[in-house]
């Protein structure tokens, strides 16, 4: 599974996640590497700026995504539970493996 395909499948589903609006207003960026065989999981990292312009910082989260649900988009863990990048896709990685963090 790539992202293009669950990302059409969640729209087609109904779900708005994946919207450029959403994204825009929660400055989220969606990671490309899609692990795992069903159900999938990916990266995504958010900013928050706050009311007088200042960032707090990109963070990372893991979503989970399931043919079965297509258009829920479920966070895994904690949101922006990941500091880096690197951390949050291994973190994917091992989710889709089945072995617990």
């Amino acid at each position: 599974m790539i992202m293009t395909q669950i990302k059409r499948d969640a729209a087609r589903a109904g779900s708005h996640f994946f919207d450029a609006d959403t994204l825009r207003f929660f400055r989220s960026r969606i990671g490309e590497v899609v692990y795992g065989s069903g159900p999938f999981y990916f990266v995504t990292s958010e900013e928050f700026i706050g009311t007088r312009g200042d960032s707090h910082g990109r963070f990372y989260t893991v979503r989970k995504w399931d043919k079965a649900e297509p258009s829920m988009v479920e966070t895994i863990g904690e949101f922006q539970q990941y500091r880096s990048r690197a951390a949050a896709h291994a973190a994917a990685a091992r989710m889709a493996a089945g072995v617990q963090s």
